[in-house]
């Protein structure tokens, strides 16, 4: 008998599991705006630093959204735009990746972890205005071989540590969400990836530092919605369903 109460106990569990469970979806992708502008990665002492840098040496990018949450954007209808701003974005010494590794799409044997900040996508320069989303992250990994013209970076929960901000309620809307103001969310799936173009001069890798250069770039964010209420109100049914069936098999058992 206890064996049959742990088999249907299990099964609800795995039902619930089940309905509970989503896949990550993308929240937002960008793109630049033109190719003028650039990202510039800097060397000072042991710390390479990345900043933003667009028109007339503004700290902040004009991008556009392919993605924005659930906004559907109806055809013949320019997409939103706004602009990215990188602020304590800079690698850390000491922590190059001992093995290849995956990011911005690319397989590199000169991985770098250990990079860390803040990307803003916002309707303002220098992230002011509106948020559509903020990324915090720290122990990002770089991935481009040396002599290469492209590379990427990346992180995600596990093993780093992203953090999502936005005040869009297209955003909220895609993360599941009921509508609010604004929204921190992180969870296990919350993950951001940078394709890097165009990178000139060439990459020029030294231990974890990736030396002076300018490129362009793209992003794509992604994370796991939280469950819809329905789906866990269905859970909660098929649990109890199941539960009352065992209670009805086991006190038919004892009339028999």
């Amino acid at each position: 008998m206890r064996s049959s109460l742990t088999r249907v106990a299990i099964a609800c569990l795995a039902s619930l599991a089940l309905a509970s469970s989503a896949s990550a979806v993308t929240i937002v992708q960008f793109s630049q705006q033109t190719s003028t502008d650039f990202v510039r990665a800097t060397v000072s002492g042991t710390t390479t630093t990345l900043n933003t840098v667009g028109p007339g040496g503004s700290p902040s990018i004009p991008i556009v959204l392919s993605v924005l949450g659930t906004a559907v954007i109806p055809p013949g209808t320019p997409p939103p735009t706004g602009f990215e701003t990188f602020s304590g974005f800079a690698a850390q010494p000491n922590a190059t990746s001992p093995a290849p590794i995956v990011a911005g799409g690319l397989t590199s044997p000169n991985g770098l972890t250990g990079y860390t900040g803040v990307i803003t996508l916002s309707t303002g320069v220098n992230g002011t205005g509106a948020i559509f989303l903020q990324a915090i992250f720290s122990n990002g990994t770089f991935a481009g071989n040396s002599g290469a013209s492209s590379g990427g970076l990346s992180a995600s929960n596990p093993p780093n540590n992203v953090t999502f901000f936005t005040q869009n309620p297209f955003v909220i809307a895609a993360l599941g969400f009921p509508p609010a103001p604004s929204l921190t969310f992180s969870d296990d799936a919350a993950a951001l990836a940078l394709a890097f173009s165009n990178i000139l001069p060439p990459l020029s890798i030294t231990g974890n530092l990736v030396n002076g250069a300018t490129f362009q770039n793209t992003g794509t964010f992604s994370a796991t919605p939280i469950p819809e209420p329905t789906s866990v109100v269905m859970a909660s049914m098929s649990v109890l369903a199941g539960l009352g069936y065992f209670g009805w098999s086991r006190r038919k058992a004892s009339q028999a």
